[in-house]
């Protein structure tokens, strides 16, 4: 019984670690255009701030669709703009990817040549999938 039951908690952390989940970038947004260009990807601009319940939401949603996580790690450059820790030029500098509101996650697909394809705010009112739709 000892034996299956490490046995099961092995497996459960082996599984866990091995879960992958979306890899934001980690450098400025100008870098991020640079390296779209360089990568031949769009980019997957998602604004956010700290009080914001409905970004844990969408995380949660995203990080346990493994589908959907490898998608946007294989074809975009997934970037985060955090609201609240963004200085004041970046605010500015990426204004017309945020309103002044921040009550949903706002999601953007911008190309290479920083071009809108798409934009999306994802919202509680639809489950996760009636948002993947959209």
């Amino acid at each position: 019984m000892r034996l299956i039951i490490s046995f099961l908690l092995i497996f459960n952390t082996i599984c866990s670690i091995s879960q992958e989940n979306i890899h934001y970038y980690s450098g400025s947004f100008d870098a991020a255009l640079v390296d779209a260009k360089k990568n031949n990807k769009d980019i997957f601009f998602i604004t956010k701030s700290e009080s914001c319940h409905v970004f844990d939401v969408f995380t949660n949603n995203i990080n346990q669709d493994l589908e959907t996580v490898k998608f946007l790690n294989n074809n975009f450059i997934v970037f985060e703009f955090n609201l609240n820790k963004a200085s004041e030029n970046e605010i500015k500098r990426l204004k017309k990817y945020h309103h002044s509101w921040r009550g949903f996650p706002q999601i953007y697909f911008i190309d290479a040549n920083e071009e809108l394809i798409s934009d999306i705010v994802y919202t509680l009112d639809y489950d996760h999938i009636e948002n993947l739709n959209i």
